[in-house]
């Protein structure tokens, strides 16, 4: 398997986001959170206290600052000790993907900054044989940076997603023929989408809806929850990743 790899990030919002991300328990982040909500903690499967968790948390953080591979990050972590309890391939997903997501928030804040100039998002998708069905279906997917597709499907969509998406001009979006579509996943037989539980913007803060949520509140027909999970959600799109602050 190829080795991981991320370029050094500079970003502040990458970096407060991996630090500040609250540590929870693995029944906790997988039976009780979902969407954005789970982006905005952490935890690791196979480990059940919380200042181990802690630990990593904070050699990853220190990983994504410092520009580290996966095996230098291996080699250098202190929390050695807890990842000999774990199998190979949870301990390069645990860095793969968290490392990515905080990357991605980082990157939303640059993007947001050249939004009046770039006002279009364009879906890159890896397309070699590692390349989910779904996410390849929205290879080439270019949509105006404040169209609904995002809110659902705007990287990471997965465990160790490496999707991107790139912020194009109006003259760069009209040169490729302008706005296009995802097309059809060749599984599933349905437009492309994120995986199951990654339905959300990283770009948005926790009170952004979930597609799981909705539909739980639909099949319980709980109008109160329907109708406040609509109200949040409608709170939730006024958010701009340019007025983030460090609280």
């Amino acid at each position: 398997m190829p080795e991981l790899a991320f370029e050094s990030v500079t970003f502040e919002e990458a970096l407060t986001f991996a630090i500040n991300r609250k540590a929870v328990l693995p029944d906790e982040y997988f039976g009780q959170r979902q969407g954005i909500a789970r982006a905005e903690s952490f935890s690791v499967t196979g480990l059940s206290r919380l200042a181990q968790i802690n630990q990593i948390k904070d050699s990853l953080a220190a990983a994504l600052e410092e520009g580290m591979t996966f095996q230098s990050w291996k080699e250098t972590a202190v929390v050695d000790d807890l990842l000999s309890k774990l199998p190979e391939y949870r301990i390069r997903e645990t860095f793969g993907t968290n490392v990515q997501m905080s990357y991605a928030r980082g990157k939303c804040l640059s993007q947001a900054k050249t939004a009046d100039r770039k006002p279009w998002l364009l879906y890159s998708a890896v397309g070699d044989s590692r390349t989910r069905p779904g996410h390849l279906a929205m290879h080439k997917t270019l949509l105006p940076r404040d169209d609904p597709f995002w809110i659902d499907n705007r990287p990471p969509n997965g465990h160790l997603c490496r999707c991107t998406p790139i912020a194009l001009t109006d003259k760069q979006a009209r040169a490729r023929g302008g706005a296009t579509q995802p097309s059809i996943d060749s599984i599933s037989g349905e437009p492309g989408r994120a995986d199951e539980g990654w339905d959300f913007d990283i770009c948005r803060d926790s009170r952004s809806g979930s597609r799981v949520l909705t539909r739980e509140a639909l099949k319980n027909e709980s109008v109160m929850v329907t109708n406040a999970m609509g109200n949040v959600k409608a709170e939730s799109n006024r958010q701009d990743p340019s007025e983030w602050s460090r609280s």
